[in-house]
């Protein structure tokens, strides 16, 4: 509204509008955020500052008093009918009886035009408001969602050892699957557990489109990983099973979210050995695959506000060898090595490192494929605090950052012994309000079925 309307300050003239309003069924009495009051027309939709003029023909001479003015259907001919009716009864005054008559003392003089109107700005901010509320829900796409069940592998103990050697140390090597009888598309298979009985994966993935195979049986399989190198190829010689076991659909959706521990069958002559699983419900959103991380989190986060969505990069595989080695530019580090809660990498090699990143370091170095590889049977894993850039560098010119870890590296560190990435996982267990959604670190694409858990 202009800054030269005035709102009504005398009492006697409020308490007369208070009177005649209820004998008005044009014009209200409302206020603006700030208190401020004003007068709407409800049939013209505008408003003004100072009182209306219908307030002020019982205080006219006779000769102006008129019949009430039936306005048009259309704003344009009830402002034409308005005009009209005002000149008309300002020519029909004399100058003498317009001096006489008593208005409040902030009315405005009137002859032929009442004073400038016009729509109420904070309701045409209101009006802007919902309709950008309604263009940004518009823009927000509804996704469909679908039920899954979540598979977890949790471990096998007392594995029989199929690998024979004179090493002490050389044992079974054990993963796991499991599969829907009918379904040849559900394959869900753990990683490799190196030299170990009683491996504990703790591995998740989840089945599709359950609920039509409600008779079916799950089958899983433990078996021990024989990979054998000739010259530069490797050899893959038929998995040992160290056992197995078939559990039924609706069996496993019983008692959710508890482990269920099962008797593998064929695990070898007088061995007991067993298998620990869990399964639940979830939901999950296909649509979001393959989409640009930020946009898939903002789409899930507006269809599903009551859930957590977080983050995170995917683990690599377990057989996956990329590896960096421990570099310094000291001499007496390279001879002592480094025992305290940093060790030296190269700066290229540390680019991705962050806060909560695990660090795995392999102390041993074997030669296969044609490389040096940290030996996967040992391995010792930190979690990353911070990475320090270095100024200075190593005799062969690569800048130098340090690499600080958390509680000590409890072990000395050397040169050239091969260390790896492994990024931030989220907490272990089942959650029903969190979604993890895992993307590609080149693309910043989804790359897995997102679903509850």
């Amino acid at each position: 509204m202009p800054s030269l309307m005035r709102r009504p300050t005398s009492s006697s003239s409020l308490s007369r509008l208070d009177k005649n309003l209820h004998q008005q069924d044009d014009w209200t009495r409302q206020a603006d955020p700030g208190g401020r009051v004003y007068y709407y027309n409800r049939f013209t939709a505008t408003s003004q500052w100072h009182l209306p003029n219908e307030f002020y023909t019982s205080t006219w001479d006779s000769k102006l008093k008129k019949a009430p003015v039936k306005l048009g259907k259309t704003k344009s001919s009830q402002k034409l009918q308005m005009r009209k009716t005002v000149g008309s009864m300002s020519t029909s005054s004399s100058a003498s009886s317009l001096a006489s008559m008593m208005f409040p003392g902030d009315a405005k003089g009137l002859r032929r035009v009442d004073c400038v109107t016009e729509a109420w700005i904070p309701q045409a901010d209101t009006d802007a408001d919902s309709k950008d509320d309604q263009s940004k829900e518009e823009k927000l796409r509804v996704l469909l969602q679908e039920d899954v069940l979540r598979v977890c592998v949790i471990g096998a103990q007392n594995l029989r050892d199929a690998d024979f050697s004179h090493e002490r140390w050389d044992k079974s090597d054990p993963y796991c699957t499991c599969q829907l009888d009918g379904r040849p598309d559900v394959l869900i298979k753990t990683p490799v557990m190196l030299d170990n009985l009683d491996p504990q994966w703790h591995y998740e993935d989840t089945i599709e489109r359950y609920l039509i195979d409600m008779g079916g049986e799950l089958i899983f399989h433990v078996l021990d990983y024989d990979p054998q190198e000739a010259g530069m190829q490797m050899i893959n010689f038929t998995d040992d099973k160290l056992g197995k076991v078939t559990l039924p659909l609706e069996e496993a959706l019983t008692d959710c979210l508890k482990p269920k521990t099962l008797k593998l069958d064929d695990a070898g002559s007088g061995r007991d050995a067993f298998l620990t699983v869990e399964f639940s419900p979830a939901v999950a959103w296909p649509e979001l695959v393959g989409m640009e991380k930020t946009e898939a989190a903002r789409l899930l986060r507006g269809n599903r506000p009551d859930l957590a969505v977080e983050l995170f990069e995917p683990q690599p595989p377990w057989d996956d060898e990329s590896t960096f080695s421990v570099t310094s530019w000291d001499l007496l580090l390279v001879e002592k090595g480094y025992d305290e809660d940093f060790f030296a990498v190269r700066m290229k090699d540390a680019l991705d490192l962050r806060k909560g990143d695990t660090i795995q370091v392999f102390p041993d170095l074997i030669f296969a494929r044609g490389r040096v590889l940290g030996n996967r049977r040992k391995s010792k894993s930190w979690t990353v605090t911070h990475v320090e850039p270095q100024v200075t560098k190593a005799p062969n010119g690569d800048q130098i950052a340090y690499v600080f870890v958390e509680g000590g590296l409890g072990k000395i560190i050397m040169d050239n012994m091969q260390w790896r990435r492994l990024p931030k996982a989220p907490s272990k267990g089942f959650q029903a309000n969190r979604v993890c959604l895992y993307f590609s670190p080149s693309s910043q694409r989804i790359t897995s079925l997102p679903r509850t858990g």
